[in-house]
């Protein structure tokens, strides 16, 4: 996908997600290695501790997103 809205919208659907199942998005980064139809590829970690407010997660993904560019 190479859409940014649509690009946050999906990530932020696996970070709520992940809620589900006490996981917490603890970082967010552009995987160097591009899809096989040259996509970009995030990378995650979560844990189960929730060091970020809805806002500072938010950031870190808008952050990202907009290193695609």
């Amino acid at each position: 996908m190479r859409d940014l809205e649509i690009h946050k919208k999906i990530i932020l659907d696996i970070v709520e997600d992940a809620k589900n199942y006490d996981l917490f998005l603890e970082n967010l980064t552009i995987s160097p290695i591009k899809g096989t139809k040259g996509n970009t590829e995030y990378l995650a970690k979560f844990s189960k501790k929730n060091i970020f407010s809805d806002k500072e997660m938010e950031e870190m993904i808008d952050n990202n997103i907009r290193e695609e560019k």
